[in-house]
């Protein structure tokens, strides 16, 4: 059920181009993006979701800096390899070097928690 709204309340509308502006401020503040789709997406969304669980489990119980550092780095060198693209032309895909670089960083989660 939506709330109630005053009868005289107008209904904001923001343009296309309004959103397309706001994309560039964000773009250059932050660099291009990949925004993914299919099994893509949901795999970067799976990795950010069990690296968030993880985190909650160290707040939990207590995890060894040993091990707890590496995981964390692993975590985020995987999905920026996957999530920022090298230059804006290999924007919206992952091609072949970064799923190389997400595999294959020194850090890998699965190596800190010798899995």
């Amino acid at each position: 059920m939506s709330p109630p709204t005053a009868p005289d309340a107008p209904e904001v509308v923001v343009s296309e181009q309004a959103l397309h502006k706001a994309d560039e401020f964000v773009e250059a503040e932050e660099g291009a993006s990949n925004k993914l789709a299919g099994w893509q997406n949901v795999l970067v969304i799976a990795v950010a979701f069990a690296m968030s669980a993880f985190h909650l489990y160290t707040a939990y119980a207590i995890v060894p800096t040993q091990t707890l550092r590496p995981v964390h780095v692993g975590f985020v060198l995987f999905l920026c390899f996957l999530v920022f693209p090298a230059a804006k032309r290999f924007r919206h895909r992952i091609v072949w070097w970064d799923w190389l670089a997400a595999l294959l960083n020194g850090r890998s989660p699965l190596t800190a928690l010798k899995l």
